[in-house]
């Protein structure tokens, strides 16, 4: 196993401090690997130092400026250090390089969801989900989105299609909630037609 791939699968074990050393050390011989440096940034947004990260990322776009996954692990150290326009400003870039990556378009629609924009953010949240539908996130907020947007059926389809699939329990939960809301409306909305229908037909009679 190459130190790079040792690296890489020490990262998905979650040993991620044992992950950047081996990624620093790969870096004193190789400083311009972007691959290298995409994964120590990874690792220093995860450990809570997306400054770090920053730093590191940049770098590895400077060596491959159009590789949208620098891109997006940029764009989501600036989200970790609120800083919401400059990571909007990456993901949008990991877009135009990349109109298949699916996190750019995720976080791109969270994050104009977040600014109120709920028409743009469900704009570019369908389009990931047409990429990516194993998305757990992506699924969930398209159902909030679409019930602020009060599109019932379609925020009723969503949450459910989240029911369905290994969710975290939070989200699980969310969802429980939000299919309940809907499906609450929408009876009190079919109730309340059902009312007026029956009083047209009683004045009908008159």
């Amino acid at each position: 196993m190459d130190k790079l791939t040792q690296g890489v699968t020490l990262a998905k074990l979650g040993k991620l401090d044992e992950a950047k050393v081996v990624f620093e050390e790969i870096l004193l011989e190789d400083p311009k690997n972007a691959n290298v440096l995409y994964n120590l940034g990874m690792c220093f947004t995860e450990l809570g130092h997306p400054d770090k990260a920053i730093t590191v990322l940049k770098k590895s776009i400077e060596y491959n400026p159009k590789w949208s996954n620098s891109l997006v692990a940029l764009g989501y150290a600036y989200l970790r250090s609120g800083e919401t326009e400059n990571a909007k400003k990456y993901f949008s870039n990991a877009v135009e390089f990349d109109p298949e990556n699916s996190y750019a378009m995720r976080n791109l629609g969270k994050l104009y969801g977040k600014d109120g924009k709920i028409q743009k953010s469900v704009d570019y949240l369908e389009k990931a989900y047409i990429l990516n539908p194993k998305d757990v996130t992506t699924v969930y907020v398209l159902a909030y989105d679409y019930q602020q947007l009060r599109d019932y059926q379609k925020a009723d389809r969503y949450f459910r299609r989240v029911l369905e699939m290994d969710a975290p329990p939070k989200i699980q939960e969310l969802a429980k909630t939000g299919l309940s809301e809907t499906t609450m409306i929408q009876l009190k909305s079919n109730g309340l037609r059902m009312d007026a229908k029956a009083k047209s037909e009683k004045s009908h009679f008159k």
